[in-house]
């Protein structure tokens, strides 16, 4: 359950011209080490929602994780930067999408159309702030991957949906199957089903910008069979 906290309560009535001003005003933009491809407007490390990454862990408060570039979207940007042919010319739907960086990475290496679901407006709102500073197009699709019918794709990711398990393990459960494909990505120490899961790769990561919960780790992507 979410609960209206200060961050909720303080953007909850704001405009879609609100919300892209408040992302401008509480982010700055940088570039991760292990996708330096790509900019990101993440949390300004001085800014006045600074004290919102306190209560990141905190199942009952609804947070900006979108303001973060965490390890697994990062993880998942690289594989696919690495691989463009998985979603060239594919139809990309990016779950949980947070900053945008892994729906980001699909529409730049020629994914023919990138979605990215999410569940909070403002990550919504962040996502076309960076989908504009890296010079690509991104649908925007406010939901929750369990909840949400999702319209026609071909590639589904799903990277930091993983926060909360086994609440979204039923994505290994959507209809993948011939011309269809799910990549999912998660730390290597979370404990997770693999027996679906086949590992495509695995990365040292930093989390953008750090904070206080262990951010070096190792992310893994996989392919669900």
């Amino acid at each position: 359950m979410q609960t209206e906290g200060p961050y909720l309560h303080r953007t909850s009535d704001l405009t879609p011209a609100g919300r892209r001003d408040f992302v401008l005003a509480n982010t700055r933009e940088v570039r991760t080490g292990l996708c330096p491809e790509i900019p990101l407007r993440l949390l300004r490390p001085d800014g006045p929602m600074q004290e919102e990454g306190r209560h990141l862990f905190d199942a009952d408060s609804l947070c900006p994780y979108w303001a973060y570039a965490w390890g697994s979207g990062q993880a998942l940007c690289r594989y696919v930067l690495d691989h463009p042919e998985l979603v060239r010319g594919r139809r990309v739907v990016d779950t949980g999408a947070g900053s945008g960086i892994a729906a980001i990475g699909a529409a730049k290496v020629g994914a023919a159309q990138v979605t990215a679901l999410e569940a909070d407006p403002l990550a919504l709102a962040a996502i076309a702030v960076n989908g504009e500073l890296n010079g690509v197009r991104i649908e925007l699709l406010q939901g929750e991957i369990m909840t949400t019918t999702l319209q026609a794709w071909d590639v589904l990711f799903a990277s930091d949906i993983f926060f909360y398990w086994p609440e979204n393990e039923g994505v290994f459960s959507l209809p993948a199957g011939p011309g269809r494909e799910i990549l999912v990505a998660f730390p290597d120490k979370r404990d997770a089903d693999r027996t679906r899961l086949t590992e495509l790769a695995r990365y040292p990561v930093l989390t953008v910008p750090e904070i206080e919960h262990p951010s070096h780790q190792i992310c893994c992507v996989f392919r669900v069979r």
